[in-house]
């Protein structure tokens, strides 16, 4: 974690795997597709001032929150970055988040990536 200009710290959390169904046709979504998540968090100053689990994020905590938004369906990356940001915001010491989700779904790409922010 490195700090950021008002002494918070700037968290990523890069590339994590997550299987889901989503898709707009219903075809699409009968079968789970891989999701790739990134998230930059900044997290309040009180994770710089001590050394204890309690004034700083819990990223195994936070990762098995993200992790369970794959288990719903939807269509839209949008709205499953959505449902990201809202679980990720649940968490006290994150003051802002930035979500990207990739999905692999056009033939002769890499993927299709969104960038969701809040606030």
């Amino acid at each position: 974690m490195e700090p950021w200009e008002d002494g918070g710290v700037l968290l990523h959390i890069e590339s994590l795997e997550l299987w889901t169904h989503i898709g707009v046709p219903a075809e699409e979504r009968e079968k789970e597709q891989r999701i790739l998540v990134s998230l930059a968090l900044e997290v309040r100053q009180e994770a710089t001032k001590s050394d204890t689990l309690k004034d700083t994020l819990d990223y195994d905590a936070l990762v098995s929150a993200v992790r369970k938004c794959a288990e719903g369906e939807r269509k839209t990356l949008e709205k499953f970055g959505n449902e990201i940001i809202e679980t990720v915001m649940e968490f006290d010491r994150v003051e802002k988040v930035t979500v990207n989700l990739t999905k692999s779904v056009l033939p002769g790409t890499e993927g299709v990536t969104i960038y969701l922010s809040h606030p």
